[in-house]
């Protein structure tokens, strides 16, 4: 079809919808009589439907217009009341990308989407048969959400509308991750680039383990957990090696290295004394024997105490 449909005017008599084509010019009166060519257009005044001789129809229901490829329905353009803003979509030209967008009287358009009940949104590349990314859906009305935001020469930022983001799978980043608020991962975050965690951020129950970088020959699994009131440091096989309280006390279990040093084996061979132990301050020139024989064996069982000297 070529031209234009129209309602009065340039020279049609007035109350006519016509249409001009190649052969001529079609016209269709206020009762549906076709004044001319059938095969191009046809329109009924009772159903307020346009019928093209492929089976395409256009239609009018309660102020909507629907567009119906082959008579199924294809897109349908709603009536609103006191409406100022719209859609438009355009064309371009080489190595360029069409368009859909908002415009109108106001100065800020927002552009929304929607599915219905719980289905998804879905984008697509090359084909439908490629989805990239899928919005689920939520039959419960969301009322927090995932805001995504673009900058000119700052940071781009991935944001919730109060919450949290939870995240429900693992995370690769091919450089640094930063975290203004809260974040809940699931499974873990692999980092390709540097820093100072270059491997997988993960979750053990409800507590944040940090997994150092595990690459090359020389560099075993190592775990940080924050789990029970207390920072733990695990070994390859996920038991602890070293626990820091709240309370600020340090347990190492295994052998403690100081300044790169670590200390022997505890002497052995030292038995519990008796005869009476006690702590004492005394001057070395005036102590008694008894009273040194009793600091000695309190210095004994104090070292016993600490494993440093054993039986």
């Amino acid at each position: 079809m070529t031209g234009t449909i129209w309602q009065g005017g340039a020279g049609t008599p007035a109350g006519y919808m016509g249409t001009t084509h190649a052969n001529g010019v079609v016209f269709v009166d206020a009762n549906g009589i076709q004044q001319a060519d059938p095969t191009l257009l046809t329109f009924d005044q009772t159903t307020k439907k346009f019928s093209f001789p492929s089976g395409g129809t256009i239609e009018t229901l309660a102020g909507n217009m629907i567009f119906k490829p082959g008579g199924l329905p294809g897109i349908r353009f709603a009536a609103v009341a006191n409406a100022v803003n719209e859609f438009q979509m355009q064309g371009s030209p080489t190595s360029g990308f069409p368009y859909l967008g908002a415009i109108g009287g106001d100065a800020n358009i927002s552009f929304g989407f929607y599915s219905k009940g719980a289905g998804s949104i879905y984008f697509f590349s090359n084909t439908t048969a490629s989805p990239e990314l899928q919005v689920v859906g939520n039959a419960a009305n969301s009322t927090r959400y995932v805001t995504i935001t673009g900058s000119n020469g700052g940071n781009p930022k991935i944001g919730v509308l109060a919450g949290s983001l939870n995240i429900t799978a693992n995370i690769i980043t091919d450089s640094g991750l930063t975290v203004g608020a809260g974040l809940t991962v699931t499974n873990g975050i692999t980092s390709n680039a540097g820093g100072i965690f270059s491997s997988d951020i993960g979750v053990n129950g409800s507590n944040i383990t940090l997994q150092g970088d595990t690459s090359g020959p020389n560099k075993p699994k190592k775990y940080i957990r924050a789990q029970g009131g207390s920072l733990q440091f695990l070994s390859d096989a996920y038991s602890p090696i070293g626990v820091w309280s709240d309370g600020g006390n340090l347990q190492v279990i295994g052998q403690f290295a100081a300044n790169g040093v670590a200390p022997s084996a505890p002497a052995a061979g030292y038995g519990t004394p008796t005869g009476g132990a006690r702590q004492i301050s005394f001057a070395a020139g005036a102590i008694t024997l008894p009273n040194l024989a009793a600091a000695v064996a309190q210095l004994i069982i104090d070292l016993k105490a600490t494993g440093l000297i054993s039986a």
